[in-house]
């Protein structure tokens, strides 16, 4: 059970952050593009793997990844992943962000195209309850 004083900062917390202008200058806005599950968590995914570090760059590396998503892919990040969208960053040792070379890109989405195509999950969080059970 969770604790009133925790209860009450959680929901502080959500007034601050739950709220347009927020999610506007946010990482958290390339998952808010889409609706359906698997393209909200394979964005979230994403979006989570690059943030930290600074603000500015952080959405700028994210724009381009979700430009080329979109622009290929009919705004899908799981068609991306499933049609190995990503298969041309495979030996592309260029930097991306900060340490991450374009070539980590690529592993992170191969690990993802194995979660979801190999392994037949419908969501991230299928494969979770399939790990921990």
């Amino acid at each position: 059970m969770i604790s009133k004083a925790k209860a009450t900062l959680l929901i502080e917390y959500a007034k601050t952050y739950n709220t347009k202008d927020f999610i506007e200058t946010d990482p958290i806005r390339f998952p808010h593009q889409y609706s359906k599950r698997q393209d909200i968590e394979i964005s979230s995914f994403i979006s989570t793997w690059l943030a930290y570090g600074n603000r500015k760059v952080i959405l700028q590396t994210l724009s381009l990844i979700h430009q080329e998503i979109n622009l290929n892919y009919t705004n899908s990040p799981y068609e991306y992943i499933k049609q190995r969208g990503f298969e041309k960053h495979k030996n592309y040792n260029q930097s991306l962000y900060s340490f991450y070379k374009y070539k980590d890109y690529f592993t992170l989405c191969g690990t993802l195209y194995k979660i979801y195509i190999l392994e037949k999950n419908n969501s991230l969080e299928e494969k979770i309850e399939k790990e921990l059970n």
